[in-house]
């Protein structure tokens, strides 16, 4: 049978979140500490000697789950186009093992001798930059494009409902929202797109030259109204931004939810989905080259201030990286 009485300590993980606050994947599969994550893996092999799985039966099932970890990682926190790049590079995988994997600790084993089957279980900490690094395999070649984006943090600030409504007919409710630009939500996606070869050009430095064809207000308005920004702002905003040679446009909205008492840790927990898209402006018609969501996230924290930022953070970080992947995927730069 496995052996899983080795795990953290829950007072070690709890004194943490106490201190600093939490952000994570809803539910998360791991905890994070700066630049490395922490995960489980398993794997399994088929052995064939009536005495047992040999050393080498063993190695390998070793690696196999370090790789299944490092794929269940991928797929939590980078979705379909992470998983999608780490696919492409899984061929030479067991060579950057070392450098991907800080350390590694077997957590439990166990042998069928009636299917002759081994199984092993470890938990992995993960070097992020590295492995990021490595998804990206590529050096900024030539002057890098003009990119700019506008992503808003709201809160549903009411809900009417339509007064044609009866019993038997239920129409559509109209949702407001109050709606704001977050520094956390810009500099996190900032930082991403720029190491990933993109000139970040924040959005409100456009309104001026474009002489307010790009007009953050309005998409703003346009956000705290519904899903969607008009088909005149955003004619605006791409006949603006293509004349100050900006040739990406990035949209979307990070919708903040109430906050709840997280019932293991006892800190404040909210959740922040986040739905969004880039288009293209170097055609005719723009294009719409990646899009995300909806994903929900969370953060947790001491007070409900510091888990929204938390959420909100990790959101658009990981809202970031997923656009990027699947720019490299379609090989857009």
């Amino acid at each position: 049978m496995f052996n899983q009485n080795r795990f953290f300590s829950l007072s070690f993980i709890l004194s943490c979140c106490l201190a600093i606050g939490c952000a994570s994947v809803s539910p998360a599969p791991y905890a994070g500490d700066g630049g490395a994550t922490q995960i489980k893996g398993s794997g399994e092999i088929q052995y064939k000697s009536f005495l047992g799985p040999s050393k080498n039966d063993k190695r390998v099932a070793y690696k196999k789950a370090q790789i299944n970890a490092l794929s269940a990682y991928i797929d939590k926190t980078r979705g379909n186009s992470g998983m999608s790049l780490f696919n492409a590079k899984k061929e030479g995988i067991e060579e950057q093992l070392d450098a991907l994997i800080l350390n590694t600790i077997q957590i439990g084993e166990d042998k069928d001798k009636g299917k002759k089957s081994y199984k092993v279980v470890v938990r992995i900490k993960i070097n992020k930059n590295t492995l990021d690094n490595w998804l990206g395999a590529s050096e900024c070649i030539g002057e890098a494009p003009n990119m700019t984006f506008v992503f808003v943090a709201r809160q549903q600030s009411k809900v009417t409902t339509d007064a044609n409504s009866t019993d038997n007919v239920r129409l559509a409710d109209q949702t407001d929202y109050r709606v704001s630009t977050s520094t956390e939500v810009n500099v996190a996606m900032s930082n991403i797109f720029s190491e990933n070869c993109y000139e970040v050009i924040d959005a409100a430095y456009l309104e001026e030259d474009s002489e307010g064809l790009v007009d953050v207000g309005m998409i703003k308005e346009d956000f705290s109204r519904g899903n969607d920004v008009s088909p005149t702002t955003i004619r605006n905003a791409v006949i603006g931004a293509r004349e100050l040679e900006v040739f990406y446009f990035g949209l979307g909205t990070l919708d903040i939810g109430t906050g709840i008492i997280n019932q293991s840790t006892g800190l404040q927990q909210v959740h922040v989905t986040v739905t969004g898209k880039v288009l293209s402006l170097k055609k005719r018609f723009p294009r719409t080259i990646a899009a995300i969501g909806p994903v929900q996230y969370s953060g947790t924290g001491p007070t409900q201030s510091v888990a929204r930022n938390n959420a909100l953070k990790l959101a658009a970080q990981r809202a970031a990286k997923d656009l990027v992947d699947q720019f490299r995927n379609k090989k857009i730069n």
